[in-house]
């Protein structure tokens, strides 16, 4: 599930994202989708928040002057929401390593599959 959200992120959350060219981002940093949280389900690891918020961040440096307000919201493990919160903020605070081409490993059929939903819908909106 990781692979999926990472693919989404890299070729829909982001281009959109740039091609929008905000002033400001605004972040709704919920970490449900982190791979212990009994709700979500996404496995998401608090290294792969990390890389999100990297994307994010970058853009945010390209588009708006580095302006980006992150607020957390979500995230019933508690032991992931403190680490997937530590992560973002050690990446927003240039503590982290920047990994954001590092994707996961692994098979993306479910992104893939969710890409060749998406982006037909967002073409005519989006240069994608």
């Amino acid at each position: 599930m990781a692979q999926l959200v990472d693919l989404v992120f890299r070729h829909g959350v982001i281009p959109v994202l740039k091609q929008f060219n905000p002033e400001l981002i605004l972040v709704s940093a919920g970490f449900d989708a982190f791979d212990g949280d009994p709700l979500g389900g996404m496995k998401v690891s608090a290294e792969g928040f990390a890389r999100l918020t990297t994307m994010i961040a970058r853009v945010a440096d390209e588009c708006c002057h580095g302006r980006l307000v992150a607020m957390t919201e979500g995230g019933y493990d508690l032991g992931g929401l403190a680490a997937c919160t530590r992560a973002a903020i050690e990446v927003l605070a240039g503590e982290r390593p920047d990994r954001r081409d590092e994707a996961p490993a692994g098979s993306t059929r479910r992104g893939e599959a969710t890409l060749d939903a998406l982006l037909p819908v967002q073409r005519p909106y989006w240069s994608l």
